[in-house]
């Protein structure tokens, strides 16, 4: 299984801006940090080793939904248009 430091880095590669975000919670850990600018040379400075979460800086046209009742991702399949992400953790894996 990857760690935290591995899918930052993954983030990366795919241009995304990953930041790192307090365990179990959905508070940036850092200052500052929409001007956070996470790369593959500094990643392991803001993870660490630590037990973190992982968040993504969005940019201009990007957003994330966050669903987390079942019956609202089924109709979420309905109603939004087609995305080139979706994801999620195991236990609700198109919850994003």
């Amino acid at each position: 299984m990857k760690n935290a430091l591995q899918f930052a880095k993954q983030y990366c590669e795919e241009g995304l801006y990953p930041i790192p975000v307090l365990y179990k919670e959905k508070i940036p850990a850092v200052p500052d940090w929409t001007n956070l600018k996470v790369t593959p040379d500094n990643a392991e400075q803001y993870f660490n080793g630590k037990e973190t979460n992982i968040g993504i800086l969005l940019g201009d046209g990007l957003i994330d939904i966050d669903i987390d009742d079942e019956r609202l991702l089924v109709l979420a399949k309905d109603i939004l248009p087609p995305s080139g992400l979706v994801f999620g953790r195991a236990s609700k894996p198109s919850s994003h």
